[in-house]
């Protein structure tokens, strides 16, 4: 997994989804949120967040039209059909980072739950 940064307006926020793992022995929330980087290309970040803590959290903090700070880590998983290689790449939610302080606050300092 590859951690980074991005800084961008909210274009959407989905409405929230409820999964339920296959054996049907838990269920989770997830949310999708998408982000315009301003970029000349390649300027839209999909993002997942998971859990009904997290999805709760970043609901309560963000509003489709604001630019907001995120950290994020993605990450790819391979997948093969018909003898064709192919990779899955996942962005998700780890937290808002502040540039305008000195130290950076994350989930870390608001989510214990992590």
């Amino acid at each position: 997994m590859s951690n980074f940064r991005a800084t961008g307006k909210v274009v959407k926020i989905s409405d929230v989804e409820t999964i339920t793992k296959k054996d049907g022995s838990k269920t989770w929330e997830k949310i999708t949120a998408v982000i315009d980087n301003n970029e000349e290309y390649d300027n839209l970040l999909q993002i997942d967040i998971f859990g009904d803590k997290q999805v709760e959290y970043f609901r309560g903090k963000v509003n489709v039209g604001e630019t907001v700070n995120l950290e994020l880590v993605a990450s790819s998983r391979r997948f093969e059909k018909e003898g064709k290689e192919m990779y899955f790449t996942k962005v998700g939610f780890q937290g808002f980072f502040y540039p305008e302080t000195k130290t950076d606050a994350n989930l870390d300092d608001d989510l214990s739950f992590l």
